[in-house]
């Protein structure tokens, strides 16, 4: 069996299940590790935006179809003018983001086209795009934090180039179109592809706070230029840092969090280097760079120390050595108690640490569901190593070795 989310493949029946999910609410192949993607409500808001230019494309390629095709060409034409317009339109789109934020000096990201799961990626001019399962429901383009005083202009352009290279690209579609004498199916799906194009920049444009992760072009164009208050150095420095954690450069982030000792902001900030030490040079070194500064950690109180507390303990855990058991115990019921156990990260790392101490029973629950609602790949690869622990410790060598091979399946996505 195949499960639809992540890919996975084995004879292991019992690792599957069927579940409802998904775009349409539709049922899905999943294995025990994953469920099936849903939709945020700001999503189905996109969605919808969707299936509106899918309509207005309808509209123009009916009305063409009537006057230039016959009636056994139009299915055709219509099925090629829906597939086209809007993945093209989107790259094109995020591209023209992208390209304009590289030349006003800002640092990309990456280039997202979809939603929901992984599908593709590549890269493009130095530049990742990651093209998900839906692509037809917008993109999004993402870049570094900026703290130059041109910072305004640079957002009014880097926002306005998407909706320009939209025009640019209708433009061309349209005098392609013309020059075909309006004949054929390809200069119809020419004419339906410069519709959308225009009718996606003219939407944009449009200042809309859709939600988190979802403001319109004409949003931040709109607030480009407003005042603001000026960041201080602590908080861009911090900012700076998780960007670099986000994208896995970590010794990048470990060096940009150099004055951390210094920053309001320590807390967090060491919060981010216990964890790109752990990635970068192994558990050990993580714990033996936080002992070095112990004493000075704990008197700020003024920023959530849970994500500290749980790095510490996660990488207490995996490391499994007795010179940081007590650490590991104090550290996981710390930020379980202060979190109320919410976060795919803290369920994870409380799951582990119960596995780890011979608890597998009420462990393996709390991995199962961290690691279907956790995103990072090596995160997610980690709980399925504890969760293969836990099943052995229950006898289920099948379910263990299944975990397993799903662990190096996640190991391998996350180095690609």
């Amino acid at each position: 069996m195949r499960c639809s989310e992540c890919g996975f493949k084995s004879d292991f029946v019992a690792f599957f299940r069927r579940e409802r999910g998904g775009w349409l609410d539709g049922t899905h192949t999943v294995c025990e590790a994953c469920v099936p993607y849903s939709l945020t409500k700001e999503e189905c808001n996109q969605a919808a935006s969707s299936i509106y230019g899918w309509l207005l494309v309808l509209m123009v390629t009916a009305f063409y179809a009537s006057h230039h095709l016959d009636k056994a060409a139009f299915p055709v034409f219509l099925g090629l003018s829906i597939i086209l317009t809007n993945p093209i339109r989107t790259f094109i789109h995020e591209f023209g983001h992208a390209a304009a934020a590289r030349i006003v000096g800002q640092k990309i990201v990456s280039v997202r086209i979809g939603r929901g799961p992984a599908w593709i990626r590549f890269w493009l001019f130095g530049i990742s795009f990651d093209v998900l399962r839906y692509s037809w429901m917008g993109g999004q383009t993402r870049h570094g934090i900026l703290e130059a005083p041109d910072l305004g202009w640079k957002t009014a352009v880097t926002a306005a180039s998407g909706p320009v290279a939209n025009i640019v690209a209708g433009g061309l579609a349209l005098c392609g179109a013309i020059l075909l004498g309006y004949e054929g199916a390809i200069a119809g799906i020419l004419t339906g592809f410069a519709v959308m194009s225009v009718a996606t920049a003219l939407l944009n444009l449009m200042p809309e706070d859709n939600g988190k992760d979802l403001p319109s072009d004409g949003f931040h164009l709109l607030n480009a230029f407003r005042r603001r208050p000026v960041f201080e150095a602590d908080l861009v420095t911090y900012l700076r840092v998780s960007d670099l954690t986000a994208q896995g450069k970590w010794d990048a982030a470990v060096t940009a969090a150099a004055s951390w000792r210094t920053s309001i902001y320590r807390v967090p900030l060491l919060a981010l280097i216990v964890h790109c030490i752990s990635r970068r040079q192994g558990d050990a070194a993580a714990l033996d760079y936080y002992s070095t500064f112990e004493s000075e950690v704990w008197g700020n109180t003024d920023y959530d120390q849970s994500l500290l507390k749980v790095n510490l303990a996660w990488s207490a855990i995996k490391l499994g050595d007795a010179r940081f058991r007590e650490l590991a115990e104090r550290m996981v019921k710390a930020a379980w108690d202060e979190s109320g156990g919410k976060g795919a990260g803290f369920e994870g790392t409380y799951g582990a640490w119960l596995v780890s101490i011979g608890e597998a029973q009420q462990g393996v629950p709390l991995l199962i569901n961290a690691a279907r609602t956790i995103h990072d790949g090596n995160d997610k690869a980690d709980f399925c190593r504890f969760l293969a622990d836990g099943w052995r410790q229950q006898g289920d060598m099948p379910r263990a070795e299944a975990y397993l091979t799903l662990q190096k399946r996640y190991l391998e996505k996350a180095i690609s």
